[in-house]
């Protein structure tokens, strides 16, 4: 209801691109109805940048509020979000959706078969081809991954901040 209203009014801004992804988004969420979510459940945030990688988990119920963080720096895909991944296995029950924003370029579309990776046009030579959403597959809930110039901008969108 949500993610549909979202893209209502996405596409009423001319944001068709984003808009389609949102219908996608409220497609994939179907597939995991059958999760239970409780007062304890988290979401984690991974934001991949050129310097550091970013990992934070917050409640589904307030996901402003971060209860908790993890940096690592950037070096190689394996060991940048192997890190990550790590730690956040530990939290891996309570963990119920997962939102990764990378640098790009990146392929967004999920009908390609590169969905979730690193293009090979990437300046940062060691993350050409990466895959990034593959790496959290394991985790087996509803994941969403964006260019870490878009998902600021739509968290500030909706959760604000952009004033």
């Amino acid at each position: 209801m949500v993610f549909e209203a979202l893209w209502r009014l996405t596409v009423r801004l001319g944001v068709i691109g984003y808009g389609l992804q949102l219908l996608e988004m409220i497609r994939e969420q179907r597939r995991y109805r059958k999760l239970a979510f409780g007062e304890d459940s988290l979401v984690l945030g991974v934001e991949l940048g050129g310097t550091t990688c970013v990992a934070a988990l917050a409640r589904l119920s307030d996901p402003t509020k971060i209860l908790e963080r993890y940096e690592v720096p950037t070096v190689d895909p394996d060991t940048t979000l192997g890190q990550i991944v790590e730690w956040a296995w530990e939290k891996r029950g309570k963990i119920k959706a997962i939102g990764i924003a990378a640098f790009g370029p990146v392929q967004l579309e999920k009908s390609k078969p590169d969905y979730g990776c690193i293009m090979k046009s990437t300046p940062k030579v060691a993350f050409r081809g990466a895959d990034v959403v593959g790496k959290f597959k394991d985790f087996d809930v509803p994941m969403h991954f964006e260019t870490d110039v878009n998902a600021p901008a739509y968290g500030e969108l909706t959760h604000g901040g952009h004033e």
